[in-house]
């Protein structure tokens, strides 16, 4: 089984910096599939659950979270929860060794430093002397949420706040036309990229329209397709009848797609996976966007 961590950051998107958490998930993962490896060449055969320690308390109350978690994060801690017989515990950055290359520390240093080479004291002494399992319910108060928080607003776009929000609180009523809708809202992401001075990074180089498309339909999706949305977010969850049926997945952007019988057909990336929305007469944007293309 090779350790495919190319991947892992390739399938990120080329314009999304990979946050430090994120990171860190990359290379929880990377040490179950080299247990699973040390498990099958050694043909092992383990009384106890294998141990593995980080220093990431993001990374490791993502396997136990209940709330929604981007598609990069998820598919990753899915990766994880197929890894049987095996214990996640906290060790203190001051203690992880994996770290002592970052830590200004040079070659020769390196070298010489023994806890690099046969781990920290305390890994030498009996069982109860290692830092112990990770316990959720004390831990969670000391979680830094702000670095969960912000990939989750990254990537859902903190222009929508709430369940019931629209994209900068827009009142899509007022508007009779699709065209002038997305135009409006291009001219706020425009403005707010603006008065940020460039602090403000779009995940795409697309233009400031095809942006206000996207939020739209993201915010549609939010509001209209919340339990769908929650249903292909949950790890342990079971897939509902809808999602089965019309094999719907969430892409890189956080939005609901379709798998349709034309994936084997040389169009689209659009095309091949048609976005999911709820009807028009659920949905006056819905119903602005079907009026529009009949029109054109």
């Amino acid at each position: 089984m090779p350790l495919k961590y190319e991947q892992s950051i390739q399938e990120n998107t080329e314009n999304e910096q990979l946050s430090i958490p994120r990171l860190e998930l990359i290379a929880v993962l990377m040490a179950t599939k080299l247990l699973t490896n040390t498990r099958l060449a050694l043909n092992l055969k383990e009384e106890k659950p294998a141990v593995i320690y980080s220093d990431s308390k993001c990374v490791l109350h993502w396997p136990n979270t209940v709330r929604t978690l981007p598609t990069f994060v998820n598919n990753r801690v899915r990766e994880i929860h197929t890894i049987k017989n095996i214990e996640f515990r906290h060790v203190k950055g001051k203690e992880n060794i994996a770290d002592l290359p970052t830590r200004t520390c040079t070659a020769k240093e390196l070298q010489e430093n023994t806890q690099w080479w046969a781990g920290p004291n305390w890994i030498q002494k009996p069982e109860e002397y290692w830092p112990q399992i990770w316990n959720e319910e004390e831990m969670k108060s000391e979680i830094d949420s702000k670095e969960e928080k912000q990939i989750i607003d990254k990537i859902a776009m903190p222009i929508i706040k709430t369940k019931k929000s629209s994209p900068f609180d827009i009142e899509i009523r007022k508007y009779n036309s699709y065209d002038k809708l997305i135009r409006i809202t291009a001219i706020c992401i425009q403005f707010l990229n603006k008065i940020s001075k460039g602090k403000l990074q779009s995940m795409t180089n697309e233009s400031a329209y095809t942006q206000a498309k996207f939020l739209w339909i993201k915010s549609v999706q939010k509001n209209k397709l919340q339990d769908v949305m929650t249903n292909l977010q949950q790890v342990k969850r079971k897939s509902s009848k809808q999602v089965r049926e019309l094999q719907l997945f969430i892409d890189e952007r956080q939005i609901i797609r379709c798998k349709g019988r034309f994936y084997n057909v040389k169009i689209g990336l659009a095309a091949k996976y048609p976005i999911f929305l709820p009807k028009p007469k659920q949905n006056r944007f819905v119903f602005l966007l079907v009026t529009s293309i009949h029109k054109n």
